[in-house]
């Protein structure tokens, strides 16, 4: 359903009535080492905001009340390893922090699981190991960002995760950046622009065709305009571009730091303090 990189849902995939995939059997070897394992997740947080708004815009109703028209059923779930790119997700974990976990890229955007999922797309000796365990969450509305923010959000991040994958080297459990530069382009923006608008336009007719809901799709209305700043390019770009320098300074002095707190785990480990391993 994911694109392994974005981590964003593939294009109309809410609509498929079946999505399966074929777990072949394995040797794991002797000498390996579980780092972590993961439970799968499913349930309404892991539609993508895009495909959230139009529940939103199917029934406001429901998705206030934290529900959605579709429920996504699991079965033959199986644990497993992969070398797919796929992201980490700790409602069931096991870890071995013996020598230090990779670290994870500390964000205002909400994908602070991307640099495990870079290890495993860069370092051979990386896989991801799932428990045979489904975890259900529900989205709750309370207290939360307006849809209009998440996708703007995500719309940064899809573009954020794309370049770093250029920029981060991952070697064992050492992480090193490409310090230059990263800004959007204004024909990025534009196809922002153009993607989020025919969300905006669906709300302004759906104000008329449904005065029953009319205040939650108004509300819409005006949350869009805010974040995308009323669709002026050259403000919405000066804001993006914001956004991704304040995200690769805070990601930078981590890049600084790290091999300075992967040398105190070393330290803690010296200095004897029990260790027991889970079999």
């Amino acid at each position: 359903m994911m694109d392994p990189l974005t981590n964003n849902t593939k294009e109309n995939i809410l609509k498929v009535n079946g999505n399966y995939v074929k777990v072949n059997p394995g040797i794991i070897p002797r000498e390996t080492v579980i780092l972590m394992v993961q439970a799968f997740r499913t349930g309404s947080p892991d539609i993508d905001a895009k495909d959230y708004s139009e529940e939103f815009f199917l029934n406001p109703i429901l998705v206030m009340e934290n529900d959605a028209s579709r429920f996504y059923v699991i079965n033959a779930y199986r644990p497993f390893i992969t070398k797919e790119n796929w992201r980490f997700d700790c409602g069931v974990a096991g870890y071995d922090n013996t020598n230090g976990l990779p670290p994870n890229i500390p964000t205002i955007l909400r994908f602070e699981d991307y640099s495990n999922r870079v290890f495993l797309y860069k370092s051979p000796e990386y896989a991801s190991a799932h428990v045979n365990a489904i975890l259900t969450h529900k989205r709750n509305p309370y207290n939360r960002a307006s849809l209009a923010h998440n996708l703007l959000n995500e719309e940064i991040t899809a573009f954020l995760k794309i370049a770093l994958l250029s920029k981060i080297n991952a070697n064992g459990l050492n992480i090193t950046m490409d310090e230059s530069e990263i800004r959007t382009s204004p024909k990025y923006v534009g196809e922002i622009i153009d993607r989020n608008k025919v969300f905006y336009e669906k709300a302004q007719r759906l104000v008329k065709e449904k005065p029953e809901w009319s205040e939650y799709y108004h509300q819409f209305v005006n949350d869009i305009l805010y974040e995308f700043c009323e669709f002026n390019p050259e403000r919405l770009e000066k804001r993006i571009n914001g956004i991704i320098s304040q995200e690769m300074s805070a990601f930078s002095e981590l890049v600084k730091l790290w091999p300075d707190i992967l040398q105190e785990t070393k330290e803690i480990k010296q200095r004897g303090l029990p260790i027991r391993r889970i079999r």
